[in-house]
């Protein structure tokens, strides 16, 4: 008995066990769901083309222990990166029965943001849930092509996704390490002529980044195109600087990328691209790409058209971090900046340290001697 006694009291002070009554919660674990809800409409970059789908969401929770666990959960939009990353919405918390489960769907997201009106039609972002003890969490996700106002969605597909836990606190690597998470990207539209390296269609990726940390996390990101195996392979673009918040989150669209190409000047004139962009931090992040394909199809009299959607988690790879150098830029002036690239010495990237030196040995801006 006393045994047993022992067992419920850790339980209890963990936030398993009977009785949870609304007591906080120790997290050992941490889950991050991708969310999209409403009417998404998207102009295509490269072709001008704009196609609007219907996307759904609905995460479900299950408790596989023989206790009651205590959840924290919380929902975090990601806007594109032009805009002011906002705060995650409040912390709600909820009891599991043992062996229980419950859906978090596109109408408790809403909740959960707190959203002023107006609602925008299309939301994204990520539903974080800590809990005391693992858990199931698997999101489910729905697409479907929406023509005019006189034509039902068609096209419908689902996509289901089990969400891996994550330790709490998230894993800081090594000062001399970085987080880099390469992740996939397919943009514009293909003909169908015997060149095309895919099937005829609209591409769209979203790439979403979602800092869960404590703290603020100073991050990079880059582009880097693939091109045919028998081109000269094209340069990256170099990388660029971005300061996410605590729990904010902010999105990497097809635009995006083709800014980023431009800006670098390696933004060849075609209707497709494909390659990686390529985030890499100090600290760990949740890397989300999110993949839609539409396919105009003749389905009998009525014709049809084909939708796809997939949701893809990016896993980390840890890497050796850059040797900085220090840079002159502008008119002459002796500015500093931390990086590998000499490319990257431009006059609105170099940070200006008055009276500042280079020491030779580590690359670093110091005050003079």
């Amino acid at each position: 008995m006393l045994g047993l006694l022992a067992l419920a009291a850790v339980a209890a002070l963990a936030g398993v066990g009977p009785g949870r009554g609304g007591e906080a919660t120790t997290a050992a674990f941490g889950y991050s769901a991708k969310f999209l809800c409403g009417t998404l409409t998207y102009i295509d970059p490269l072709s001008g083309q704009t196609v609007e789908m219907e996307m759904t969401t609905a995460i479900n929770v299950h408790n596989p222990t023989a206790a009651y666990v205590t959840i924290d959960k919380k929902a975090v939009q990601a806007l594109p990166e032009t805009q002011e990353p906002p705060s995650p919405g409040s912390v709600v918390r909820k009891d599991i029965t043992p062996d229980g489960a419950f859906e978090i769907d596109c109408a408790d997201i809403k909740t959960l943001l707190q959203l002023m009106p107006p609602v925008p039609d299309f939301l994204k972002g990520f539903v974080v849930i800590e809990s005391p003890a693992e858990i199931d969490v698997v999101g489910v996700y729905t697409a479907q092509r929406v023509l005019d106002d006189t034509t039902p969605g068609v096209g419908h597909s689902v996509e289901v996704d089990t969400i891996e836990a994550r330790t709490l606190p998230p894993a800081v690597p090594p000062e001399d390490l970085l987080d880099t998470y390469p992740t996939k990207f397919v943009c514009g539209s293909l003909s169908g002529t015997s060149e095309d390296p895919l099937v005829p269609g609209l591409y769209l990726t979203a790439i979403n980044v979602h800092n869960p940390n404590k703290f603020t996390v100073q991050l990079e990101k880059k582009v880097v195109l693939a091109g045919p195996e028998d081109y000269e392979p094209y340069p990256p673009t170099g990388f660029v600087p971005f300061t996410l918040g605590p729990d904010q989150a902010f999105e990497i669209d097809c635009a995006d990328i083709v800014d980023l190409l431009t800006d670098a000047g390696i933004m060849p004139e075609v209707s497709f691209i494909k390659g990686f962009v390529v985030v890499a931090a100090p600290a760990e992040l949740d890397v989300v790409g999110v993949y839609a394909t539409t396919e105009e199809k003749t389905i009998g009299a009525n014709g049809g058209v084909g939708v796809s959607l997939d949701i893809e988690p990016v896993t980390k790879q840890l890497v050796a971090a850059p040797t900085p150098i220090c840079c002159q830029c502008g008119d002459g002036m002796p500015f500093c900046f931390d990086t590998t690239d000499p490319q990257q010495c431009i006059a609105q990237w170099c940070i200006p340290q008055t009276g500042a030196v280079c020491n030779s040995q580590t690359g670093y801006c110091v005050a003079p001697p």
